[in-house]
C-alpha cells in the first residue's frame, strides 16, 4: 500500500540506493559500475546520470518554493548546500575514479543527514505517495504485458505506434529503477503517454477508439497509484501547467 513520503526522503532513497551498490573488485570505476548495472534494453548509464541531475534540480526548486514562514532559513540553506554536493556524484571528470571511493566521498552520512533535516517541513508542505514493492511489481507486469502493436497496428501511422511504445518504455524503466526515478519521474512518463494517447484518439475512427481503453486504463492506474497525497505538491511538479493538463487528459476533457 502506498505510504506518505516527501521530496527530501525520495532524494535520500535515491542516494542510498546507489550507495548500496558495491564494486567487486573494489577497483571498478564509476563508469564501469554504471555500465554494469544500468545497461539494459530500455535503459542506459547516460539516462541514469541525467535523471540523477534532474531530480536534484527539481529538489532545489521545491525547497526554494517553501514559504519563509513555513521553514527555518538555516535548514533551507543547509539542505540546498548538501543537495548541491550530492548532485556532483556523476561529474564527468570523476568518472574514472573508483566507485566505492567516489560514492563514499559524495554520499556521505553528513550530506544525507543535512538533506533529511528538511524532510518534516517538506512532508507538511509537499507530501507525496510512495509505492511499495508489491505495487511496483504489479505495475511493471501490467506495463510489460501491454502490446501497443497488437492493439493498434494498422489503425494509426507507424510513427504513432513507435511514439506510444517509447512512452511505455519510459514508464517501464522508471518502474524498474523506482528508487532512482521517484514518483515524479513516473508521472512525467505518464504525462507523455497521455499526450500520445490523446494524439492517437484524434486519428482513430470512432468505432476503433475502444482499442485504446486498455492503455488508458493502464496509465490511469499508474496516475492514481502515484498521484500526490494532496494538492500541495501541484505547485512543485506542474511546470508549465503539466499537472493540470494531465488531470484533463485523464478525465477525457479535450477542450
Amino acid at each position: 500500500m502506498s505510504q506518505i513520503t516527501d521530496p527530501a526522503k525520495e532524494i535520500i532513497n535515491m542516494c542510498l540506493y546507489l550507495k548500496r551498490i558495491r564494486a567487486n573488485p573494489s577497483n571498478q570505476t564509476v563508469c564501469s559500475i554504471l555500465e554494469k548495472n544500468f545497461s539494459t534494453d530500455i535503459c542506459t548509464p547516460y539516462k541514469i546520470m541525467n535523471i540523477y541531475r534532474e531530480r536534484f534540480l527539481e529538489f532545489h526548486e521545491i525547497v526554494e518554493g517553501v514559504q519563509a514562514d513555513h521553514l527555518d532559513e538555516e535548514i533551507r540553506k543547509d539542505s540546498i548546500s548538501a543537495a548541491k554536493s550530492l548532485s556532483k556524484l556523476f561529474e564527468l571528470s570523476k568518472m574514472q575514479e573508483t566507485w566505492n571511493q567516489r560514492v563514499s566521498q559524495v554520499i556521505s552520512d553528513t550530506n544525507i543527514l543535512r538533506v533529511r533535516g528538511i524532510s518534516p517541513d517538506l512532508r507538511r508542505n509537499f507530501p507525496l505517495s510512495e509505492l511499495d514493492s508489491e505495487e511496483v511489481e504489479d505495475l511493471k507486469k501490467r506495463v510489460s504485458e501491454y502490446d501497443v502493436y497488437e492493439n493498434l497496428n494498422g489503425l494509426v501511422p507507424n510513427f504513432a505506434l513507435k511514439a506510444t511504445q517509447s512512452g511505455l518504455q519510459d514508464i517501464a524503466v522508471a518502474l524498474e529503477f523506482y528508487e532512482l526515478f521517484g514518483s515524479n519521474k513516473i508521472l512525467d512518463a505518464v504525462h507523455k503517454s497521455m499526450l500520445d494517447i490523446g494524439a492517437i484518439e484524434t486519428i482513430l475512427k470512432d468505432e476503433d477508439r475502444s482499442r485504446l481503453s486498455g492503455l488508458k486504463e493502464l496509465v490511469g492506474t499508474l496516475y492514481s497509484k502515484i498521484q500526490a497525497a494532496n494538492a500541495g505538491v501541484d505547485l512543485a511538479i506542474s511546470l508549465g501547467g503539466k499537472w493540470q493538463n494531465l488531470l484533463s487528459l485523464l478525465s477525457g476533457d479535450s477542450s
